[in-house]
């Protein structure tokens, strides 16, 4: 009986090589001798993989969670980035209003002081006037 590794079904002395490793990698193993038959994979590969062990399944699950959750992460950071850029505008253009408004309300004040100062003036001397005019008669 001609056995190949390349079959779905493993010879009994490879199972008593592999041992412990078969039980734990055991469905890794046979999904990879069927990428093997399939031609996804060369035989160099598979024997690399078998060769890892419990560490090519913690890669390969790695590599899952990388691909299912990195598309996720790059959007929220993405979403995150945009909502940043519209708050620093929102902050930017509520600093340029209160500048302009600081700017109008010091142009109103130095108006209104000049104003205020003129009717001082003109109280101060309609009051010389009616002191002249009260000691005069």
């Amino acid at each position: 009986m001609a056995t190949s590794p390349f079959r779905l079904t493993l010879p009994l002395p490879w199972l008593r090589k592999l041992g412990l490793g078969l039980t734990v990698c055991g469905p890794w193993a046979f999904i990879s001798i069927a990428l093997v038959e399939k031609g996804a994979l060369g035989p160099a590969a598979i024997a690399q993989i078998i060769a890892w062990g419990p560490a090519a399944l913690i890669l390969v699950g790695l590599f899952a969670l990388i691909e299912r959750w990195a598309p996720r992460v790059v959007a929220a950071q993405n979403e995150q980035a945009s909502a940043s850029r519209e708050l620093a505008d929102s902050v930017r253009e509520m600093v340029q209003r209160e500048d302009r408004d600081q700017r109008e309300m010091q142009l109103m004040l130095k108006y209104t002081t000049t104003a205020v100062e003129a009717l001082h003036d003109d109280l101060r001397a309609m009051r010389e006037e009616l002191r002249g005019y009260a000691h005069g008669n």
